[in-house]
C-alpha cells in the first residue's frame, strides 16, 4: 500500500534551517498532537516530526496494522527521504520505544543510517518485551477488551466513557496492543546499535528492564526517573526537564 509521507508525519512547526529532526513515536492508541507541541519549547535547531500510524487523525480511514515488521517497514521506507536529508534522533514512549528501536534497526540494516540519539521511555527492553505471553487483542470480546484497557491505563477517561469515540479508536487500540503483545526480539551476539541511548521512566510506573536497554548499543547509555506514573511527562515540570535533557543531548 502506497502511503503519502505527508500523512505519516505531523511537522506542524516546520524548521527548514534546523540542524536535525526529532522523530517522535506514539504510545498504544496515541496520535501526534501531544508531541508536535514540543516544538514550542525545543530549540529552533530541532524540527519535531511526530509519526502518525494508521487508523488515527487524518489516517483514520487507513486500516490499523497489528504487525510490527510491516509497521516498521512502512515507516522507514515512507519517511526515508526525511532520514536521508538531515541528521535525526528518535523519541518513543511505551509502545513507541520498541517501535523507534525497530525502525532504527531497519534503517541501519537496509540503508546504513542510524539516529544520532535514541530516547526511549516507559517501556521494558526489547529482549524482555519478547518474553511476554502473546494475547489476541484483535479478536478479544469487546467487554474483555475494555476491561483490559482500563486496567492498563493510559486511555483518557473521556474516551473510555464515550461510545462513539471508543468505536472510532478501538481498531487502532486493538492493533497497537496486538502488535506489542506479539513483538519478539532476541538480542544478537553483536550489539545492534552504536548511537547513544537514553531511558526515562516515572518512579511510580511498573518495573521495567532498564539494564536491558544498555545492551542494545555500544554507545553511551543513561537512565533517569522522574516523579509520576506511566505518563510522567504530562506533569509540566517533568516535561520541561525532559525537553531540556533532550536539547542538551542533541545540541
Amino acid at each position: 500500500m502506497l502511503i503519502r509521507m505527508e500523512s505519516m508525519i505531523n511537522c506542524r512547526h516546520t524548521r527548514p534551517n534546523s540542524q536535525l529532526r526529532l522523530f517522535c513515536f506514539p504510545w498504544a492508541g496515541g496520535g501526534t498532537n501531544y508531541y508536535v507541541n514540543w516544538a514550542k519549547t525545543l530549540s529552533d535547531s530541532i524540527e519535531v516530526c511526530a509519526v502518525r500510524l494508521a487508523g488515527r487523525e487524518i489516517r483514520l480511514n487507513d486500516k490499523p496494522c497489528g504487525d510490527m515488521l510491516t509497521t516498521v517497514a512502512n515507516i522507514a521506507n515512507t519517511l526515508l527521504p526525511k532520514f536521508q536529508s538531515k541528521p535525526f534522533a528518535f523519541f518513543g514512549h511505551s509502545m513507541g520505544s520498541v517501535l523507534s528501536f525497530e525502525v532504527a534497526l531497519y534503517l541501519k540494516k537496509y540503508y546504513g543510517l542510524e539516529p544520532v540519539h535514541l530516547f526511549v521511555s516507559g517501556f521494558t527492553s526489547p529482549q524482555s518485551a519478547g518474553q511476554r505471553i502473546a494475547t489476541d487483542w484483535i479478536n478479544m470480546p469487546e467487554d474483555e477488551f475494555l476491561e483490559n484497557i482500563k486496567r492498563i491505563g493510559g486511555t483518557p477517561q473521556e474516551v473510555l466513557e464515550n461510545r462513539d469515540l471508543m468505536k472510532m479508536y478501538m481498531p487502532s487500540l486493538r492493533a497497537d496492543f496486538h502488535m506489542v503483545s506479539h513483538y519478539r526480539y532476541n538480542l544478537p551476539d553483536s550489539v545492534p546499535l552504536t548511537c547513544p541511548v537514553s531511558f526515562t521512566d516515572g518512579d511510580n510506573d511498573k518495573p521495567h528492564d532498564v539494564a536491558g536497554w544498555a545492551k542494545i548499543t555500544n554507545g553511551e547509555f543513561k537512565s533517569q526517573t522522574m516523579p509520576g506514573g506511566h505518563f510522567y511527562f504530562y506533569n509540566k515540570e517533568n516535561e520541561r526537564q525532559l525537553l531540556k535533557y533532550i536539547t542538551e543531548k542533541l545540541l
